[in-house]
């Protein structure tokens, strides 16, 4: 469990980060500052991967809590800050999984390597969980299963799709994908 002082702390980090993001949403342009399904879909085609429109129509709708068939800038807020903080795995992570690789993904090479991933780690988790986290994306020797230590959104996708759920009831607890 937490402390207050750790609670703290990880919230102004994310405070922080969420400045970040805002001021580059910001740098775009003037032009509304929406995701709608053709902006998904040709981030994932860059990243690799073809999603049909229900799938792309499915990520966009577990986060449009006005339901105008896009995600605005305080439903990606609400999205990013809620995944950030959830203990339980039940948050909906699609779209956030997007996210959190293209943001690792600094050269936009379609891969993160130790490197790239490790500040943004570092400034979540601080210098005491960076290597646990480390290991939980790239393996307890830091490589990939294919053994060159940066990690395909795909590869990215099958670690981080991987949730532990805690059940109210009981103490066990499932993994689910």
């Amino acid at each position: 469990m937490l402390t207050e002082e750790q609670i703290e702390k990880e919230d102004k980090q994310l405070r922080r980060h969420m400045h970040t993001i805002e001021k580059e949403l910001n740098s775009v342009g003037n032009r509304p500052k929406k995701i709608h399904i053709a902006d998904l879909n040709a981030a994932l085609r860059n990243l690799g991967v073809k999603k049909k429109k229900p799938d792309l129509e499915n990520m966009i709708w577990e986060v449009d809590e006005n339901l105008d068939e896009c995600v605005d800038w305080e439903e990606f807020k609400l999205m990013y800050e809620r995944n950030v903080t959830d203990k339980t795995g039940l948050e909906p992570f699609q779209l956030y999984n997007v996210v959190q690789f293209m943001m690792y993904d600094k050269d936009n090479s379609g891969k993160v390597s130790i490197d790239e991933t490790m500040t943004m780690l570092y400034q979540r988790y601080g210098k005491e969980r960076l290597e646990t986290e480390l290991q939980k994306l790239f393996g307890d020797d830091l490589k990939t299963a294919d053994g060159d230590g940066e990690l395909s959104f795909q590869e990215y996708l099958k670690v981080v799709s991987v949730r532990l759920v805690r059940q109210t009831t009981g103490g066990n607890s499932s993994t689910t994908h």
